[in-house]
């Protein structure tokens, strides 16, 4: 949740939440003012992020939970120049 206030202090134009569980997603509303949420238990990701961005795609990820899935949909997910920032990661 660090990296939603480092997005907030830093003026980004939009931040958006993705989580699994709606207990994460609303602390992101209620703590961090995070302007999109989305629930990748009932969206995919790819599908979500097009509809939130109007197709457009996202500047910057931050990840930490990473696996290869987890890497390919990120990528996938990117406008162009984009960066991925991955945070933590296990060895793959």
């Amino acid at each position: 949740m660090y990296v939603l206030q480092l997005a907030k202090l830093s003026d980004a134009q939009m931040t958006i939440a993705i989580s699994g569980t709606e207990d994460k997603l609303r602390m992101a509303q209620e703590n961090f003012g995070v302007d999109e949420i989305m629930n990748i238990s009932t969206e995919k990701l790819c599908d979500g992020i097009k509809r939130i961005t109007s197709g457009k795609g996202v500047d910057i990820v931050f990840d930490r939970v990473v696996n290869n899935e987890i890497i390919d949909s990120s990528l996938k997910i990117l406008a162009n120049s984009g960066k991925l920032v991955i945070i933590k990661s296990p060895i793959l």
